[in-house]
């Protein structure tokens, strides 16, 4: 009988004892009418005295039936009241063992959503413990790339002085070998036609040392940056300066010899060779420009992307 209280019997008792309670007063008023002589209700007709006591000592047994039925429905109602009330407290402690059950389980559940807000915050922490230790990395290599791209600097801009004191002296150079050109060009033109191929053979030394100088120096830009007007300027003195031997010695009748038809060829071809040297450094000058822009770029973006976990932190 989990918390089951038998209500329904216990008012089918009550109304039971009611009944007798009603039955029982019907016969005393019985009993006393025939106790003093009167007529019964019950259709019960004036008799001689011994008839009537007969009567009366009917009636009194049957109320004395009737007493011990109350007494005993009385007993029954008090014994199912006392069984009712057990029950009750029964059910008042079931209800509250479930309740407490509830309770408990609903502790339990908090506790384990607990223990997973637990894990889950310790997950987190994990995460963000690596992703601070990724962010370092990033830094230190940041920092790593930025020094690089420093040094590369540096070295860049060293080696453009030295290029460019490199190609002072070579122009230095170029300039005092055409100044003896020239003086040998007029020496040539006030000279007789019998100094002629004298003349030619010291404007042949002369060459011989251009064109060493020149080799030297194309050595030297080959692995260097120069600006291409400059490259082209020279390479416009060399060959003005050609040409300016070649008119000299038209003019006093000299003879073109093969040293400089040599000299001519090694012009050119120098020519041709400083134009393609210098659009393959134009070309490497804008791929290291591109690189070092890609390069800042992809800093700034990390340096962004920093910023925006700091403030979200």
């Amino acid at each position: 009988m989990d918390g089951y209280v038998p209500v329904a019997t216990h008012e089918t008792l009550q109304r039971k004892l009611k009944a007798e309670l009603e039955q029982n007063d019907e016969l005393l008023a019985e009993l006393k009418k025939a106790k003093r002589g009167g007529h019964a209700s019950r259709g019960m007709k004036e008799r001689p005295g011994r008839e009537r006591e007969e009567e009366v000592e009917l009636l009194s047994e049957a109320l004395k039936r009737k007493e011990s039925t109350i007494r005993e429905l009385e007993h029954g109602l008090k014994a199912m009241g006392e069984e009712c009330a057990s029950l009750q407290q029964k059910n008042k402690l079931l209800v509250s063992e479930r309740e407490q059950n509830d309770k408990t389980e609903e502790l339990e559940a908090a506790q384990r959503e607990a223990e997973n807000e637990k894990k889950r915050a310790d997950r987190y922490k994990e995460t963000a413990k690596s992703r601070k230790e990724e962010l370092t990395a990033m830094e230190e290599k940041l920092e790593e790339a930025k020094r690089k791209v420093r040094r590369l600097e540096r070295s860049l801009e060293k080696k453009q002085t030295e290029h460019e004191e490199q190609r002072d002296r070579q122009q230095r150079k170029v300039d005092e070998l055409q100044g003896r050109l020239e003086e040998k060009e007029a020496e040539h033109q006030s000279k007789p036609a019998a100094d002629s191929r004298e003349s030619s053979k010291a404007e042949g030394e002369v060459d011989g040392r251009i064109k060493q100088e020149k080799r030297e120096g194309r050595g030297v830009k080959k692995t260097q940056i120069e600006e291409t007007t400059v490259e082209e300027e020279q390479a416009a003195e060399s060959q003005s300066a050609v040409q300016r031997s070649e008119g000299a010695k038209g003019e006093t009748g000299g003879v073109e010899t093969e040293d400089k038809r040599e000299t001519e060829a090694i012009v050119e071809k120098e020519n041709r060779g400083r134009v393609k040297t210098t659009e393959e450094r134009s070309a490497s000058k804008e791929q290291d420009r591109e690189r070092r822009k890609g390069l800042e770029e992809s800093l700034q973006a990390r340096e962004g992307r920093s910023a925006s976990r700091d403030q979200r932190r």
